[in-house]
């Protein structure tokens, strides 16, 4: 591997930056791989239908300053060719807009025009069917308008359609990017040499997509199921979790995004002398990127404790 210079690293946002991650490594990678996995691993999860979802619902924004829609593209599921339109009012509720559509036909009479507006662009009624008779060269007149404009305004609550992508396995990556950066982060640059270490960097730097056992990485990456694999921490669906437990072969480090996404990854066959009692964990809240780390003991006992107060943790 060829030296690199300090300004040829880069800082690494551990959860990705798009869904909320606030925990960074300081100069932590390259400049070259920072940019290379994230068009080729982050935005995989970043792009995922699931993970617009949620984006959506949260109101977790991206760098642009605007977050995913994935209702943008949304048709009535009795007539697709009626696009509908779906955005978050200030409280958090669906609202609904009909995108404009416009069918103008030749008839031995003249024109017959048939426009579908959302009621809240009434007001452009008047320059649509102006334009189209300055394009067909036909008058229109005031009595006419004024007749279109009475026209009563049509409750309108249809079943949709929403187009929603999600590869079954293009997201694995970003699971196993995340707990490679963690062990890192909790172990230290010691890390860098475990041999499951290079294991995870050889699946990160492959071009194919992860499928469970590849590279001989018995790591198990799926969807969140309404069963977990860690039941604990399942009420909050904006919190990312992470955290290192031990089995008779070494460490494993478990990740939860969204309540949708879940991966256990065997990260070493060493327990870098840790013990039960000594096992980390991190919350990321994604909606105010903010994050707190633990002891995953003192986390389940702070869990049972307010479970026994009533409340919902």
């Amino acid at each position: 591997m060829q030296d690199k210079l300090f300004d040829d690293f880069a800082d690494e946002h551990v959860f990705p930056e798009a869904i909320g991650g606030s925990l960074i490594l300081k100069g932590a990678l390259c400049a070259s791989c920072n940019s290379r996995l994230g068009h080729t691993v982050d935005a995989e999860l970043a792009n995922n239908g699931l993970v617009e979802l949620a984006r959506f619902v949260l109101h977790i924004e991206g760098k642009s300053g605007s977050g995913p829609n994935p209702f943008r593209r949304a048709t009535d599921a009795a007539d697709s060719s009626r696009k509908l339109r779906y955005d978050l009012n200030k409280e958090g509720e669906l609202e609904s807009y009909v995108v404009p559509s416009v069918d103008v036909q030749k008839t031995d009479e003249g024109l017959s025009v048939t426009f579908c507006v959302d009621a809240s662009e009434r007001g452009v009624i008047p320059e649509i069917l102006a334009k189209i008779a300055r394009r067909h060269g036909v008058a229109l007149t005031r009595q006419h308008l004024d007749d279109v404009m009475r026209t009563p305004d049509q409750a309108y609550s249809p079943w949709i359609r929403v187009p929603l992508s999600m590869h079954l396995s293009s997201w694995k990556r970003a699971l196993l990017k995340i707990a490679y950066e963690m062990t890192f982060h909790w172990l230290g640059p010691a890390y860098l040499h475990d041999p499951q270490a290079e294991k995870l960097r050889t699946i990160l730097r492959s071009e194919a997509h992860y499928e469970d056992g590849d590279h001989g990485l018995d790591a198990v990456v799926t969807v969140a199921e309404t069963s977990k694999i860690v039941p604990y921490w399942i009420a909050d669906k904006g919190m990312h979790i992470a955290l290192l437990t031990r089995d008779r072969c070494g460490l494993l480090c478990y990740v939860r995004l969204f309540q949708s996404f879940e991966a256990v990854v065997p990260v070493s066959l060493s327990d870098y002398g840790r013990d039960d009692v000594d096992l980390p964990v991190i919350f990321v809240d994604a909606r105010n990127g903010t994050h707190r780390e633990g002891l995953v003991v003192s986390a389940l006992q702070e869990l049972v404790r307010a479970r026994s107060m009533g409340a919902d943790t």
